[in-house]
């Protein structure tokens, strides 16, 4: 099967996992930061972008079991995985599974927690949607929804080529990571004993993960560090990139 990437810059190696209805593109400027100090590689996670399908529901840790394929192809070992919302839920299953071959994780506005039983049946519903073709309500719904209510007008362009990216995921793709989502366990044990470096970004103003529960994670392992970005919502590597970055770069040194 593939694996689409881009591979930039030298020096210690940092790999971006994209969200949900994302694609590599998505970190664009922001990997070109990052890039003047470290190497950095976007994958498209498999079911969206230009990587392959190969299941009926593409679980966290089958995944991570493919990425490790990519990694060892590439000799990449000692590197940090910074995961954004399901990129996170990736980069988690990946730190369990091959915690010695990281040197650092990022949970970038992601969740430690398995699905509540209500984010699943929202999922569920989602996969009733693009079953009957309708996967454009759920771009409509969820994408400015990513950016703090008082950004979505400003960042207009970026939700428009996210949004275009997104058109061109197939529907078995799509339903294939949400059926892996719902699937994925519960990692807050897992992150309390984690004794490698660890950074929580959150957004304040996160329209999918509040402030309380933002709290509560950040305080899971007593090592962690937590950044909170003011004017942030879900997307904080492009609401506010600079600060983001300086953030990583800091937490790689």
């Amino acid at each position: 099967m593939n694996i689409s990437y881009t591979d930039t810059g030298s020096g210690k190696p940092i790999v971006l996992l994209h969200g949900y209805l994302e694609t590599k593109e998505v970190w664009a400027d922001f990997a070109a930061l990052l890039a003047q100090t470290n190497r950095v590689l976007c994958i498209d996670i498999p079911g969206h972008g230009e990587s392959s399908n190969y299941a009926e529901a593409h679980t966290m840790e089958s995944i991570a079991e493919l990425l490790d394929t990519l990694f060892i192809e590439l000799n990449l070992n000692n590197f940090v995985i910074v995961g954004h919302s399901m990129g996170g839920y990736v980069a988690l299953a990946y730190a369990e599974m091959y915690c010695n071959k990281i040197s650092g994780l990022v949970l970038l506005h992601s969740s430690v927690y398995a699905d509540t039983h209500e984010k699943a049946e929202n999922r569920l519903r989602e996969i009733s949607l693009i079953q009957e073709g309708k996967k454009e309500l759920i771009f409509k719904s969820n994408l400015p929804r990513m950016f703090a209510d008082s950004n979505v007008v400003k960042y207009g362009e970026v939700i428009g080529n996210i949004t275009s990216k997104a058109l061109t995921h197939s529907e078995n793709g799509i339903c294939a990571l949400l059926r892996g989502m719902i699937e994925r366990s519960d990692k807050q044990q897992f992150i309390e004993q984690f004794s490698k470096p660890l950074l929580f970004i959150f957004g304040m103003k996160d329209n999918y993960i509040a402030v309380e529960a933002a709290n509560k994670m950040g305080n899971i392992n007593k090592n962690a560090r937590v950044i909170w970005l003011e004017n942030s919502g879900h997307m904080g590597f492009v609401e506010e990139k600079e600060i983001t970055a300086e953030a990583i770069v800091g937490f790689m040194k």
